[in-house]
């Protein structure tokens, strides 16, 4: 059986021989599992490397969240209270299943979309996401950019703009205390702003 270690190793020598991207460099962090990856043509992308258990039809009183990703799921969730009073979307613990993200009501029907959480560095990554969109949404309300998608209105914003917005991730991560997230938040700001 194959582990994280001897997988990475063979992500990273696929990703250097590779020859087709005009791949520039490759950095590791084997504390986080992580490559970022930089091109030629400025673009980078980060894979996160994690080994997952075979699917198995849980128990019936199986839980599914741990009680470590119970507690920072929570403090994801408390970090992100403003997003709550402005938009269509709560989060809610739903005991040994993990925390629910509920969005877009409809009051006959209820929620139009709900997803599952067990890992608090996902459900921070999706709640920043939604953030940032919502953002993105508001900046291009009545103006020529509404209509284009959204990491196209991102490009069209202000280099200024693009960093106040990118360092609210970082904001909301110091707000979690959790410090993988914290970190993770870190690097992300670093990456993105290397243009």
């Amino acid at each position: 059986m194959i582990n994280l270690e001897c997988f990475k190793d063979k992500i990273f020598h696929l990703l250097n021989e590779e020859n087709t991207m005009d791949i520039r460099d490759i950095e590791t962090n084997d504390k986080e599992d992580t490559f970022q990856i930089f091109f030629e043509d400025g673009s980078a992308f980060e894979i996160e490397c994690h080994q997952i258990l075979q699917k198995e039809q849980p128990a019936k009183n199986q839980i599914h969240i741990t009680e470590e990703e119970k507690k920072n799921c929570q403090k994801v969730a408390d970090a992100f209270t403003e997003i709550y009073k402005y938009c269509d979307i709560v989060v809610v613990d739903i005991g040994k299943y993990g925390f629910a993200v509920l969005q877009y009501i409809r009051i006959q029907d209820g929620f139009e979309q709900t997803t599952i959480y067990t890992n608090s560095k996902h459900l921070f990554h999706d709640l920043w996401r939604e953030w940032l969109n919502i953002q993105l949404m508001d900046l291009s309300r009545g103006t020529p950019l509404q209509d284009m998608d959204l990491e196209d209105i991102f490009k069209c914003i202000s280099k200024d703009k693009q960093y106040e917005l990118l360092n609210k991730q970082l904001y909301f991560a110091e707000k979690t205390g959790i410090e993988n997230i914290i970190q993770k938040s870190k690097r992300c700001l670093k990456f993105r702003m290397i243009d």
